[in-house]
């Protein structure tokens, strides 16, 4: 789980430094607050996920498609709250969230099933 953490943040600071270069129109603060956003969120997903298989393996479909509903709600929101305070930054943070979210989704997208495999080799050994 401690590697996990290490390469989200990686991916995190990897991420925000390329938006920092990429589109030097998006305040700095922006871009902070949208990558530390998702890294907090995508942690929190996957901290749940996780420890719903350790608790109860048939729970884990209903929580994990709760959680990634609940997540997508809480995208919408965040989203509509930025562009209604900041409405002269509404494109390009957008472009930025419309980036971000496709990339953390296919970390932890991938992180989970590498989990899974994981913990069925664990399993059978």
């Amino acid at each position: 789980m401690r590697r996990y953490f290490l390469i989200l943040a990686a991916l995190t600071v990897v991420v925000a430094l390329a938006f920092i270069w990429l589109m030097p129109g998006l305040p700095t603060g922006a871009v902070l607050l949208l990558t530390g956003y998702f890294c907090i969120v995508t942690a929190v997903q996957h901290w749940l996920v996780t420890g719903s298989m350790r608790k109860d393996a048939r729970r884990f479909v209903q929580l994990f498609l709760a959680i990634t509903v609940a997540s997508l709600f809480l995208h919408m929101v965040v989203l509509v709250a930025y562009l209604l305070t900041t409405p002269q930054h509404a494109r390009l943070f957008t472009m930025a969230f419309a980036i971000t979210f496709p990339i953390y989704l296919i970390f932890e997208t991938t992180a989970l099933v590498m989990h899974i495999n994981r913990e069925k080799r664990n399993r059978q050994q």
